[in-house]
């Protein structure tokens, strides 16, 4: 499946306005069933879904770890996302509110992180996602 688009657009700019073609990303609509049921929908590209799944449900506590599926099943033309998890225990808080990031940190991974993305430097639209 292509994750661009190529379409005419106006660029105004300067007080000019010009036609031209750009590069867009594709919009790909997913919904992610947990254990038969409907959980959540998204709007996304449509590569590494598996990924995006699977980050989503840790990010969301529906699992801790990927370990914690039994199934998966992604059907890119219907737009589906049906998963099994083990039922979980209550995990104990495990934040640290004392946790400090310096700016050096952060500046280091922020250009690391985009210099990573083709598809962002073609259509600088791209939303993207990391854990540290």
């Amino acid at each position: 499946m292509d994750i661009t688009n190529e379409v005419q657009i106006i660029r105004y700019s300067k007080g000019k306005q010009s036609c031209l073609m750009d590069v867009v990303t594709q919009e790909y609509f997913l919904d992610i069933f947990v254990n038969g049921e409907k959980y959540s929908s998204l709007n996304c590209t449509p590569r590494e879904l598996t990924e995006l799944v699977i980050g989503h449900l840790i990010c969301e506590g529906v699992i801790t770890d990927k370990r914690d599926l039994t199934s998966l099943d992604i059907n890119e033309q219907k737009g589906t996302a049906d998963s099994a998890v083990k039922e979980k225990s209550p995990k104990p808080d495990e934040s640290d509110p004392k946790k400090v990031y310096h700016t050096s940190f952060l500046f280091e991974n922020l250009e690391n992180f985009y210099s990573t993305s083709e598809l962002f430097y073609s259509t600088g639209a791209v939303h993207k996602s990391a854990l540290y």
